[in-house]
């Protein structure tokens, strides 16, 4: 431990202690933490050492630099040899501490504000927040500025500390997991995880200066360890503190909640989401005070736009793949034309522990569904770790194209730890792997099996159906409307439109899975193909071939809320009407609306933020579809179920008048023969007849929708009365 913590030491922060000019993003980043604690805590730090106080004075625009320097250089300041060409400024030394009343008395209140330290040169540094990043890392970074005088080795040293915790963290943390198995697989534990830190360029870089993202690596590689005793809420704060130094520091939740969700844990899900938040917003706290609530969500809102969207060209960047094979190494500093400090992920170290992950979640998945297994240590670990790289894809996805090498120092120390118990726990590993195939041997061996690989094959092909679906749509049902998260994609000038495909798929994905076991699947085949013909006409979307099942099944809140968030008007909640009947009558309808409300509001946020676009009519529009909708859920479960009917016939009608879903729904029903035969040679005549002659598409398509509609009002009708 204490070798590793000197290699960090040596080949890291011993370098960089002695620069005395800003490394890299320090630049953006020290100076953004002197104006939070100057503005946003009233605390001015002194930048005085061995007798020297160093500022920068910033000049009105309508003084010249020279005149102001003639000023207080006759006043006994000494002017400090530094040009500014983006900044109206110039840096001062003084044997004491400065103020900005003196300055503009000694001046002619031609100085607009005095900054401790020399800024670098960028324009408006002197009042930039970094508001593109939450506030946690600059907590630390203000305490070395504050305890160390604004020296250029203080404000890095809580970095180095970060980094020693890390070790600590980890190796600590690999003897204690491998001691039950044996002193010396304990031993090979901690030798592979002191050799992977030490050999790790991304944490010894990363740790030597004062940026953000050894921070997260800090605190995403506690969550992860206390999540390994299954310490839900401290894992769950620790994750909230990682997104509390950068928003992708929450990455680590994609990873945690699958976990729990496959295993039936869906309240501590909840609970460790609602943790997370809480200790997020309690870190970020002074700048929502200072900012204002909607003023903070704005600038929210603005960071997570930045964060999705590519940078200007400079620095070499890479891709999710890329940061675990160590591409485009990140060079922190030049000595001269060589390089100093260099940041990337040790491709043996992140790719073996990648590799190691995928085997550990798969074999974890097999022998769940196969045999109940709970998760061993290394499934927790990949899990996490998976999670985290899926988050990278994502943000590859949303549009930010440059993913830059030292975000790798988030995962590596976990990669270090993966190896580790691998190594010292490999005998469990190796049973684990051993039960798997034994439970794929039995398995295989049912002479069901056949049959069972079959279904696999054919719902895989089904699922891939569905995705490219949702990838080939161009058109939403509902062009004008807010809220139908489609116009984002669909929309010419949409500046993240893969985010909003793979939102729309994964979304249509999942009710396709909940379609699946509702139906069975020859109906979900047969829907399929079906839906496939409309959308090759161009009037099919994601929504029409998958919600009217949900009009006569009992379904649960997570699938109203993702009905809502594909949903392409709040008016929807008329054909739900339906399945919001129950014996708890009132408290299912509101709780069912609620969450439905819910997915359709985000998709609407979502559509606003992808470039969707909004306008007061498209949310007057919105608006008044939710209060149809809401009053026709309390009337549908006030009254009879004739009065079902006639709502969801309502719901049909205006929404067939854009896509022929209403032919799929004697599919759904259930009933054979003529009905599904009818609504198949209808959705494929319209899917001939469209393209060569429209008026005649659009004919059939009424035909279609009158025999769907007829044939729903008619079951609905024969369910109230029967």
């Amino acid at each position: 431990m204490s070798v590793t913590s000197f290699i960090l030491y040596s080949n890291g922060y011993a370098r960089s202690a002695g620069i005395r000019d800003y490394i890299s993003d320090e630049c953006w980043y020290v100076p953004a933490t002197v104006n939070i604690l100057r503005r946003v805590f009233h605390v001015t730090p002194i930048p005085c050492s061995n007798g020297v106080c160093t500022y920068t004075v910033i000049v009105n625009d309508t003084c010249p630099v020279g005149f102001v320097e003639d000023l207080l250089g006759g006043a006994g300041i000494r002017i400090v040899n530094k040009t500014f060409k983006n900044l109206h400024a110039f840096a001062v030394e003084s044997s004491k501490p400065l103020s900005l009343a003196e300055l503009r008395r000694l001046a002619d209140d031609c100085v607009s504000d005095l900054v401790p330290g020399i800024l670098p040169d960028k324009q408006g540094i002197n009042t930039y927040m970094n508001y593109e990043h939450p506030l946690l890392a600059k907590y630390f970074i203000a305490i070395g500025l504050v305890e160390g005088h604004m020296e250029p080795w203080a404000w890095r040293l809580p970095s180095f500390i970060a980094g020693v915790v890390i070790v600590v963290a980890v190796i600590a943390s690999s003897a204690a997991l491998a001691y039950g198995e044996g002193v010396v697989q304990a031993g090979l534990a901690v030798l592979v995880a002191s050799v992977a830190l030490s050999m790790d360029p991304a944490l010894r870089a990363m740790s030597s200066v004062a940026m953000l993202d050894v921070y997260i690596g800090l605190f995403t590689i506690l969550s992860v360890v206390v999540l390994i005793y299954d310490r839900l809420m401290l894992s769950a704060l620790f994750a909230g503190l990682a997104a509390s130094v950068k928003y992708s520091g929450g990455f680590i939740i994609l990873g945690v909640l699958p976990l729990l969700c496959m295993r039936g844990r869906w309240r501590d899900a909840l609970r460790y989401l609602v943790v997370a938040a809480v200790s997020f917003i309690a870190v970020n706290l002074p700048l929502i005070l200072y900012l204002g609530p909607a003023g903070w969500v704005r600038q929210l809102a603005s960071a997570l736009s930045w964060h999705t969207t590519s940078r200007p060209s400079g620095p070499p960047y890479t891709n999710p793949i890329g940061l675990i094979l160590g591409e485009a190494p990140f060079t922190l500093y030049y000595v001269g034309s060589r390089p100093l400090l260099v940041a990337y992920a040790n491709p043996f170290e992140a790719t073996a522990a990648a590799v190691t992950s995928l085997i550990s979640v798969v074999s974890f998945i097999m022998a769940w569904r196969l045999g109940g297994d709970e998760p061993i240590v290394i499934d927790k670990l990949s899990f996490a770790y998976l999670g985290i790289l899926l988050g990278y894809v994502l943000t590859y996805i949303a549009g930010n194209h440059t993913l830059y090498s030292f975000y790798t120092v988030q995962f590596t120390p976990l990669a270090a730890l993966i190896l580790a118990v691998l190594v010292g726990r490999f005998g469990e590993f190796i049973e684990r792997l051993k039960r798997c195939a034994g439970l794929l041997s039995e398995w295989g061996s049912s002479p069901l099996a056949p049959i069972s690989v079959a279904r696999l094959v054919l719902v895989a092909g089904l699922l891939q159906s569905w995705l490219l679906v949702a990838a080939l749509h161009a058109s939403p049902a509902y062009p004008g409307l807010f809220g139908f998260l489609a116009a984002a994609a669909a929309g010419v000038e949409a500046r993240k439109y893969w985010l909003a495909v793979f939102l729309m798929a994964a979304a249509s994905i999942y009710l396709f899975y909940k379609f699946l076991r509702v139906t069975g699947l020859r109906r979900a085949a047969v829907s399929s193909v079906l839906y496939w013909f409309a959308v090759a006409a161009g009037r099919g979307d994601i929504y029409t071939a998958i919600a009217p099942v949900y009009t006569v099944t009992p379904i649960g809140l997570i699938d109203y809320y993702v009905l809502g968030f594909l949903s392409p008007t709040p008016l929807v909640l008329l054909a739900l009407a339906p399945a919001m009947r129950s014996p708890r009558g009132w408290r299912q309808a509101a709780s069912g609306a609620l969450a439905f409300i819910s997915g359709s509001l985000c998709s609407a946020v979502l559509s606003y933020l992808l470039g969707g676009g909004a306008s007061w009519p498209a949310v007057v529009m919105w608006l008044l579809h939710l209060l149809l909708g809401v009053v026709g859920v309390a009337a549908a479960v006030a009254m009879s179920r004739r009065v079902d009917a006639v709502l969801s016939s309502i719901y049909m009608a205006l929404y067939s008048v854009y896509t022929p879903g209403a032919a799929l729904l004697p599919v759904y029903r259930g009933y054979g023969g003529k009905a599904i035969l009818v609504s198949a040679w209808l959705v494929i005549l319209a899917a001939l007849v469209y393209p060569v002659a429209p008026t005649a598409g659009l004919i059939l398509e009424a035909v279609i929708v009158c025999l769907g509609a007829a044939e729903f009002v008619a079951s609905m009708a024969r369910r109230g009365t029967g």
